[in-house]
């Protein structure tokens, strides 16, 4: 006889939701994507119980962070206003992180702080340890990316603490590559050499695919030897497929085409790991990976004399670069086309292309002074106000001091004048008692 599981029927309606989304999602440009998410929230009303429907409204946000940050933040927030009403403080806290986590992503940062503090705060009154975790490393990300280095330092480390100490296997290792990256952005190879390979050392014991990815096209930066860079490449290119994640495969061979060409001067290779690098980036509409690959690969054919495969590339590269602000980009192609146009013995054109390289050149270099002068007139201005607060601090310890000592006199004086009284009361008062002694 079989025996009839009760969330049968809604584990199948969250599954059929999740599908649907996501087709709905894959529908048409981002224009219409309220409609598409209003659709989604909408089918969620076939769910009866309001934290099951919370629930699924929230997997459903979730299931969008690869791909939708509009979709993540429209469905969180529906997810917000349902836990709201319901009092259901676990839908809430999730909901914040999701909304906070979209809105980072979106470029949103001020909001993404805000969300990102009160996700925090309710999941640590209500020990949503789990959550809060997830809230600490995405406060930690922002003031990474923000500069404020410090606070970014001190939260991966209390992040990596409490996930050590919950023996949560996800979140501490990515605590570890995450204080990685930081530390190889403060200057400190060793130090982020040392997390990275702690946590590899996790991830061997209990693997997790997002986190080994990560790591593996993190750490060939730090490591000398060739075949661990290209065995950690190989096993990052490998997983990638395996788990159908594009942005890292990517990634992964974009990281690869670069050891090929800049240290290994293994040419032609490199071309095959760019090339791919590229069709996947602009499949994905990865711009910061085609913009990174489109420079080298141009250079790189170049250099192998292939000038007319430049060209065509960098044509391409320039028409979508101009008015994008990717100023040094754009530099950079400028000045390679102009050398591919001379290969090609066309040196009107690349005359042109050189001038207009130069005229770029000119404009950062102005620009980057003027960054430079406001640096310095901010960093004078602050020392200046640093030596005035110092003066005024000066000051007004005199002035204490001064009190404190004005104090001492006159306390002084009033002992002094007070024993002087003494003794002269004391003196009159023997003189008298004399005087009497000496009539009797």
């Amino acid at each position: 006889m079989s025996r009839h599981c009760p969330f049968r029927s809604s584990l199948l309606l969250l599954g059929w939701l999740l599908l649907y989304g996501h087709a709905l999602a894959q529908q048409g440009g981002r224009d219409d994507f309220l409609t598409k998410a209003d659709s989604i929230i909408r089918s969620t009303e076939r769910i009866s119980d309001d934290t099951s429907r919370i629930d699924s409204l929230v997997k459903l946000s979730d299931g969008f962070l690869s791909s939708d940050y509009n979709m993540v933040v429209s469905i969180a927030g529906e997810a917000r206003r349902l836990s709201q009403a319901a009092s259901y403080q676990q839908g809430l806290g999730k909901s914040l992180y999701l909304m906070a986590a979209g809105n980072y992503r979106l470029g949103n940062i001020d909001t993404a702080t805000i969300l990102g503090r009160q996700c925090i705060k309710l999941c640590e009154e209500t020990e949503m340890t789990a959550e809060a975790l997830k809230g600490y490393t995405l406060l930690a990300n922002i003031h990474s990316k923000g500069n404020d280095l410090d606070e970014a330092l001190e939260l991966y480390n209390l992040v990596i603490t409490k996930a050590s100490e919950l023996n949560d296997t996800a979140k501490w290792s990515a605590g570890l590559i995450n204080l990685g990256h930081l530390l190889r952005k403060l200057g400190r190879p060793a130090g982020a050499k040392g997390a990275y390979l702690s946590a590899d050392r996790i991830l061997k014991r209990k693997p997790i695919a997002r986190n080994q990815l990560a790591l593996y096209t993190s750490i060939v930066h730090l490591i000398d030897d060739r075949d661990s860079v290209a065995d950690y490449l190989s096993k990052a290119i490998a997983l990638s497929e395996e788990t159908n994640n594009q942005r890292m495969l990517a990634y992964a061979y974009k990281t690869l085409g670069y050891f090929q060409y800049n240290s290994w001067r293994q040419f032609e290779d490199a071309k095959g790991s760019l090339e791919r690098a590229l069709a996947i980036s602009q499949d994905m509409g990865l711009r910061s990976n085609i913009l990174d690959v489109s420079t080298l690969l141009s250079d790189l054919y170049i250099k192998s004399n292939e000038p007319a495969k430049a060209i065509s590339m960098l044509e391409n590269h320039i028409d979508e670069l101009k008015g994008t602000g990717h100023e040094s980009y754009l530099q950079q192609a400028y000045d390679l086309i102009s050398t591919a146009l001379a290969m090609e013995g066309n040196h009107r054109e690349a005359y042109s292309y050189l001038l207009l390289h130069r005229e770029i050149s000119d404009s950062l270099y102005t620009n980057d002074l003027n960054s430079q002068l406001a640096e310095f007139e901010a960093r004078y201005e602050t020392e200046e106000k640093e030596k005035e607060i110092a003066i005024q601090k000066l000051e007004i310890e005199r002035q204490q001091r001064l009190r404190a000592l004005n104090a001492v006199y006159f306390m002084g004086i009033l002992l002094l004048a007070g024993g002087l009284f003494q003794w002269y009361y004391s003196k009159q008062k023997l003189k008298k008692r004399e005087a009497e002694l000496a009539l009797k």
